[in-house]
């Protein structure tokens, strides 16, 4: 069984409108849409959300944008909500850093301590990297610059579902498993 809640509380959901995305080196999204029988709720950019199964978290982010719509003669009302990972707390922070001559893990960690530390994040791995000659971070959201430092390193980084940076290359950790056509399945929760 799978549950959303929303800002701590669980929400009702449409069958068939949940759709989770997930891939390396991109955001990841949900979207879903709320059946609120007493037209009543409210949702708004930034609430909390969680979808969980038996199995664990499957997504963990915030609201990005909701569209309501009233059902024709009732009181019922439909609020499609799309959302975004974790990634959400480095884009709502805005960095202003100078180095010279560091690590791209060193300046990542930084980054962790005086931004993503304070939004309730913690250190899942910060690999060192190669050594950086210089990087002006001039006021951009904090993805902004870990996306460029990512680039400059050859690395790839995220915050997942339990709020955890990582921030290394892209072999780091392998499958424990072989990925071949007799065990890709497809997932989609209804």
């Amino acid at each position: 069984m799978i549950t959303i809640e929303v800002g701590g509380v669980d929400i009702m959901r449409e069958k068939g409108s949940l759709h989770i995305r997930k891939a390396i080196e991109e955001r990841a999204t949900a979207d879903f849409t709320i059946v609120d029988e007493p037209g009543t709720a409210s949702y708004v950019k930034g609430q909390l959300v969680d979808i969980i199964s038996d199995l664990g978290t499957l997504f963990a982010g915030f609201i990005q944008t909701v569209h309501r719509v009233r059902a024709p003669n009732s009181t019922v009302m439909f609020h499609s909500i799309t959302c975004i990972g974790n990634v959400y707390l480095a884009d709502k922070r805005l960095a202003g850093e100078s180095y010279t001559a560091q690590t791209a893990g060193f300046i990542a960690d930084d980054l962790f301590d005086k931004y993503l530390a304070p939004e309730g994040v913690t250190i899942g791995d910060i690999q060192a990297g190669s050594t950086i000659a210089e990087m002006v971070i001039n006021y951009p959201p904090v993805s902004e610059a870990l996306i460029k430092l990512a680039e400059f390193s050859g690395f790839i980084w995220d915050i997942n579902d339990a709020k955890e940076l990582f921030f290394g290359a892209r072999d780091t950790t392998a499958a424990p498993f072989i990925l071949d056509k007799s065990n890709i399945n497809r997932f989609s929760p209804s």
